[in-house]
């Protein structure tokens, strides 16, 4: 059994493996930043962020929360592998009609969705695309979960990355080439989710036993519903603030706050949804541990000071980054940057501590807090963004989470008891809060110089750490083991690359 003292190395691979793959995701992601906000207005920017917010929403009803279920059935509810193929082809089995059914729909309704919901009557092309989109992203997430089901984070990583890269090729090919404008952007998004699914039928093939079971069926679409609610309240929270700033300032105004929040939400993509892929497989099978509730400290711990620092970073940073990439119109989404990264750091918190929420069966708990949470957050957006615009929008989303991570926290505390490392916890937010602010004091007019000023500034948070003693003896001890492997690892791969360039026809060996 692994000390819970120190770092879980399985969960910690996994982890860091997800955030290399969101990474490289990103890099490609944002180095479409300047092609959007050179080939799209403002207001069509505004039309991605709704129309993709559109699906997201509809994705959480559409499959009953199946695809999504598949992760904790395989774990709690499978006894052994003849019943764990058969889950996965019970997914597989309801999941595809699904999608048919959803293709079929996109050519009778996209006018009616158009004029309804978005009241924009000729969005109806962009509707039908984003339904098709949708349909994709249903089937492709079966294999994806699976992957992260299995603990095979470096295969997942590796098929997310070929998402992205099919998707921007044949986004910036439509939108720079074709000039086809919104449309561009929907037929990389059904490219991408087109790609996952062709690379793994073989996988999804090999891991399925495709005989449905209403026996195996049941608890995935009861577990699916069950949280149905608290996505439902997630998305109300996340991203129905864009339809307020639709209806209440303009489809540019929406454009901006998109953008800033793409930056704030990097917090979400980087660190709090790898650490979720790696963490729920992880905490599910550990969870009858006595040991739990201290391994679930001790990693809430060292959470806290990544997400800190990764919102400290991209609060920093975020501004600079903007007027770097951007035309001048867009800069003003800078200001929204720090407040979405300080929520979503916050959401992050909630997403940890539900865990052992949900293996004591308190899901309950969760729902109401998520049910609060979705309440509180229309109520500011209404009382806030008709007078303050996006700055509204992004006030009521913190607040929101300030008092969704509180009532979390209760609820936890209450129920499934946690040793809380307060000492440490302290000294983590205080040097988060403390570097921040000195970044925030350096300021440049050339936006480059100022980027790599504050980056470099905040490089220093770790020798704080270690300096105001954050990291425990068994830690020190740990971390100079995985520096003594990664020195002794090095100097092997020199070792050969010196080998290989003396026997290289362009090396400088012998000739």
């Amino acid at each position: 059994m692994a000390d819970s003292a120190t770092p879980q190395p399985a969960l910690a691979r996994h982890y860091f493996t997800y955030m290399v793959g969101v990474f490289f995701q990103k890099i490609a992601g944002f180095a479409l930043i300047p092609v959007y906000t050179a080939w799209l207005a403002t207001a069509d920017y505004g039309a991605v962020e709704l129309l993709s917010t559109f699906v997201g929403l509809t994705a959480l009803f559409v499959a009953l929360g199946v695809p999504g279920a598949l992760n904790k059935c395989y774990h709690r509810d499978c006894r052994t592998d003849t019943e764990r193929a058969q889950l996965v082809g019970t997914s597989v089995l309801f999941t595809v009609p699904v999608a048919v059914l959803l293709i079929v729909a996109a050519f009778f309704l996209d006018h009616t969705i158009a004029e309804t919901v978005f009241e924009r009557p000729e969005w109806a092309p962009y509707v039908r695309l984003s339904i098709i989109s949708l349909a994709l992203m249903q089937t492709s997430t079966l294999p994806m979960e699976l992957m992260r089901t299995l603990g095979l984070a470096g295969r997942y990583v590796r098929f997310s990355i070929l998402q992205m890269a099919v998707q921007a090729a044949l986004t910036i090919l439509f939108l720079v080439y074709f000039h086809l404008g919104v449309g561009a952007v929907l037929y990389g998004n059904i490219a991408g989710f087109a790609a996952i699914q062709i690379g793994t039928l073989g996988f999804l093939w090999q891991h399925s036993r495709f005989q449905f079971s209403w026996e195996q069926f049941r608890p995935l679409a009861a577990f699916g519903l069950l949280l149905a609610p608290v996505s439902a309240c997630a998305w109300v929270v996340n991203v129905s603030d864009r339809f307020f700033l639709q209806r209440l300032t303009t489809d540019a105004e929406v454009g901006l706050y998109a953008l800033g929040y793409k930056f704030g939400w990097l917090v979400e993509l980087a660190l709090v949804m790898p650490f979720q892929k790696a963490w729920n497989p992880y905490f599910f099978s550990v969870a009858d541990r006595e040991d739990a509730p201290a391994v679930l400290a001790k990693v809430l711990t060292y959470y806290v000071l990544l997400i800190g620092f990764g919102a400290c970073v991209i609060s920093a940073c975020g501004a600079p980054a903007i007027r770097l990439m951007t035309r001048a119109e867009y800069h003003a989404a800078a200001r929204v940057i720090p407040l979405i990264a300080l929520s979503y750091g916050l959401s992050g918190l909630v997403m940890c501590l539900s865990t052992g929420l949900i293996v004591i069966r308190q899901t309950r708990m969760v729902t109401l807090v998520a049910l609060v949470g979705a309440l509180v957050n229309v109520l500011l957006n209404v009382a806030l963004i008709p007078g303050h615009g996006m700055m509204g929008a992004a006030v009521a989303t913190v607040l929101t989470f300030v008092i969704t991570s509180v009532l979390t926290a209760c609820a936890t505390a209450r129920w499934y008891p946690v040793p809380i490392e307060t000492g440490r916890l302290l000294k983590a937010v205080f040097s988060v809060v403390l570097f921040y602010a000195l970044a925030m004091g350096i300021r440049f007019e050339t936006a480059q110089i100022e980027l790599a000023a504050r980056a470099t500034a905040l490089l220093a948070l770790p020798f704080f750490l270690l300096l105001v003693g954050f990291f425990s003896d068994e830690e020190m001890h740990w971390l100079k083991s995985q520096l003594s492997w990664a020195t002794a690892n090095g100097a092997v791969w020199a070792g050969r690359l010196a080998a290989m360039r003396s026997v290289s026809p362009w090396g400088k060996g012998p000739q």
